[in-house]
C-alpha cells in the first residue's frame, strides 16, 4: 500500500505545541469506575483529532494515519492499570486496518498501511487490534495475519506474524459498530503485561523480558496509540477511561 511517513522526536520538546494538547481533569476512580479519568495531556499527530471526549485516530478515509501520545512518561519499574473505550468502525469486509497500543521510548514514527501506524517505532512493544487480514490472499501485503480480527503482541515496529512466537488471539468481528472495553495491566515485580478485551480475564498475557530484550533496559517510556487505514478504512477512536502516569506527573 502507498504510505506517508511521519516522525517526531522527544515528546518533551513538544510542550510548546499547545494547540495539539488537550487537558482533562476529574477525580481519580478505581478500575470499575468508568468516570475515573485522571488529569492527562496528549499530543495528537497526523490525522488524529479530538471529537468531544474521543481521540479519533483515523477518519473513515483511505491511506490515513493518526497517533496520540501521552506527554507524561511511565516507569516500568512501577505497576499501572489502564482502561480505554475503543471503537474500530462498522465496515467489516471493506474495513481496515486497526490500531496499536504502544509502549515506546522517546523517538517515534508512524506510517499508513499494514503496519497499523506502528511500523517504524523502534524500540517499542505494541498491542495490536487488527481488523484486516494481511494474509497474502487479500489486498495488501502478507504479514501472516489470520483471517479473523485478532489481538497480538508486536515488537520494534513490526506487525509481521511470520515465525513469531509472541501471543496472538483471534477474535469475533471488532468492526461491529460498538464500543469495546480495553484494559492494559502491567505488574512490574513479575514483568507481566496483561491485556483484557471485553473480558474480566486476560485475553493475552506476555511475560517476556521485553525491557531488556527490546527496550535496552530503559524503564521510562511513553504510551500512546497509533492507527491506520489503507485501501479500506473505518472511523477508529479511543476514549481514555482510566489513564494517568504512574510517576505522579
Amino acid at each position: 500500500m502507498p504510505y506517508r511517513k511521519m516522525a517526531f522526536g522527544s515528546l518533551s520538546l513538544l510542550a510548546g505545541l499547545a494547540a495539539l494538547l488537550f487537558v482533562w481533569s476529574c477525580d481519580n476512580g478505581d478500575e470499575d469506575d468508568p468516570a475515573g479519568l485522571a488529569a492527562g495531556e496528549w499530543v495528537l499527530v497526523e490525522a488524529a483529532a479530538w471529537d468531544g471526549d474521543r481521540i479519533v485516530l483515523t477518519p473513515d478515509q483511505p491511506d490515513t494515519v493518526g497517533g496520540a501520545w501521552y506527554t507524561a512518561s511511565f516507569d516500568l519499574a512501577l505497576d499501572f492499570d489502564l482502561r480505554f473505550d475503543v471503537y474500530l468502525g462498522d465496515h467489516d469486509e471493506e474495513g481496515a486496518d486497526g490500531i496499536v497500543f504502544v509502549i515506546a521510548t522517546e523517538s517515534v514514527a508512524a506510517q499508513t498501511g499494514e503496519g497499523l501506524g506502528y511500523q517504524g517505532i523502534v524500540p517499542s512493544i505494541g498491542i495490536e487490534l487488527d481488523t484486516y487480514p494481511n494474509d497474502g490472499a487479500h489486498l495488501g501485503g502478507n504479514l501472516g495475519d489470520p483471517l479473523d480480527d485478532h489481538l497480538a503482541v508486536d515488537v520494534d515496529g513490526s506487525a509481521d506474524h511470520h515465525n513469531s512466537t509472541r501471543p496472538l488471539v483471534t477474535l469475533p468481528n471488532l468492526e461491529d459498530g460498538t464500543v469495546h472495553d480495553l484494559r492494559v495491566r502491567w505488574t512490574a515485580a513479575t514483568e507481566l503485561l496483561e491485556v483484557f478485551l471485553d473480558s474480566t480475564a486476560p485475553t493475552i498475557s506476555y511475560d517476556e523480558d521485553f525491557i531488556d530484550q527490546n527496550l535496552g533496559g530503559e524503564t521510562l517510556v511513553r504510551l500512546g496509540f497509533t492507527g491506520s487505514t489503507g485501501v479500506y478504512s473505518n472511523v477508529q477512536y479511543i476514549v481514555p477511561v482510566k489513564f494517568a502516569s504512574n510517576r505522579g506527573e
